[in-house]
């Protein structure tokens, strides 16, 4: 979670870096070279032109970084629009069913920029529907076994009640 203001709360909290990780959407050059030099734990990678941006970092000097890539499963997710982020036509990550995962997957293995240690997915926020985990959970295990990877992630959150008709799932769903 690293960008500018987190990094001023983790200094203030005296958090060491190596249990960061750096999992910001869109992330700017500065913001990796910043998770870079402070040697988080790992750096989620949203797309290609990330990975070259890391690259390049790397071949400036840089020490490479463990990276988890960020997957959109294709787990549609009943919230709202701005903060479902697991279906196909997710803005973020490699998508698994058109090949991107994959390809990505591949590139990260054999660059030596970088040492490519798992994936991470976040399917969406405010989520009524535990099977939607479920379903994510198997499509990103599957993935795991099959790029060899040990590092799994999972993101989103389970749905608030707002409203009377609402049933929010409890942890132990």
């Amino acid at each position: 979670f690293f960008s500018s203001r987190r990094r001023h709360t983790k200094f203030k909290c005296d958090w060491s870096s190596d249990v960061c990780s750096s999992d910001l959407n869109n992330k700017s050059t500065d913001e990796l070279r910043m998770a870079l030099t402070a040697g988080v734990r790992h750096i989620v990678v949203d797309s290609f032109d990330e990975i070259a941006r890391i690259e390049s970092l790397v071949a400036e000097g840089l020490t490479p970084p463990r990276v988890q890539l960020r997957i959109t499963p294709g787990v549609y997710v009943h919230t709202h629009e701005y903060i479902s982020t697991g279906q196909d036509d997710s803005k973020f990550g490699f998508n698994l069913g058109n090949g991107d995962a994959r390809r990505a997957a591949a590139h990260a293995a054999e660059s030596d920029k970088m040492r490519f240690v798992g994936i991470h997915c976040h399917i969406g926020s405010n989520v009524f529907a535990v099977e939607n985990f479920t379903h994510a959970a198997r499509l990103m295990v599957d993935l795991a076994n099959e790029l060899g990877v040990e590092e799994v992630t999972f993101g989103g959150g389970l749905g608030v009640a707002y409203v009377g008709e609402e049933h929010a799932p409890s942890i132990t769903d």
